[in-house]
């Protein structure tokens, strides 16, 4: 595979990726068409039928994988999309962004439905942290709601973190060669992680020592 065949954001593509931190925490990076996907992961075969077993284990449906262990952990609300968390009007367009504390009751009420397969489960049952990518029809759309910093279409926002986290060790050992790692990056530090240097944060992928 060469650079110029490399995967291009775009609005309709959505992948999810996982990306390992310096201290060894796991996050699910969602990039909702626009965030930009590590070199390193898409030199790797058949890297996106890959993922699709990585996230059928991750959401606890149908895998040749052992079941998940309960984490039993908390989590925190971080920064939001105003696009996904939005009253809209009639015309399609959002007016008004939910508050803080309803766009964690709506979260809680979703969990409570679906406890294995949900965004809080992630970050409570798994201990996994998840960052979403700045999305849109175009530049502006969205707004990352609780970062007051310069951002792009695409960069990755700290949506949910966990109080309890999963280890690399934890994975099953086939899917840990398709988790993007970081010797800078600190999930815990980090609430934006720009989409342009995705490559230069996350320069290789797990390899078993």
């Amino acid at each position: 595979m060469t650079n110029e065949a490399r995967f291009k954001p775009d609005f309709y593509t959505r992948i999810d990726w996982y990306a390992m931190d310096k201290n060894g925490h796991i996050a699910l990076m969602e990039n909702y068409g626009w965030g930009d996907i590590p070199y390193s992961l898409q030199k790797l075969q058949e890297w996106s039928e890959r993922l699709d077993d990585f996230n059928e284990y991750i959401n606890e449906e149908l895998t040749p994988y052992k079941p998940y262990q309960n984490k039993n952990g908390g989590f925190e609300l971080d920064i939001y999309g105003s696009v996904m968390y939005s009253h809209k009007n009639p015309g399609g367009k959002p007016y008004k962004i939910f508050s803080r504390d309803e766009v964690i009751r709506r979260l809680l009420e979703t969990y409570s439905r679906n406890q294995k397969n949900s965004p809080l489960s992630l970050a409570a049952r798994k201990g996994i942290f998840t960052y979403r990518g700045v999305e849109g029809y175009k530049e502006g759309d969205d707004t990352p709601v609780g970062f007051d910093g310069e951002f792009k279409m695409g960069d990755y926002y700290r949506f949910l973190r966990p109080t309890e986290y999963l280890r690399i060790s934890e994975l099953p050992a086939p899917l840990r060669k398709y988790v993007c790692i970081s010797k800078n990056i600190d999930f815990n530090k980090d609430r934006l992680i720009e989409s342009q240097y995705i490559d230069s944060y996350f320069p290789e992928t797990y390899l078993e020592k």
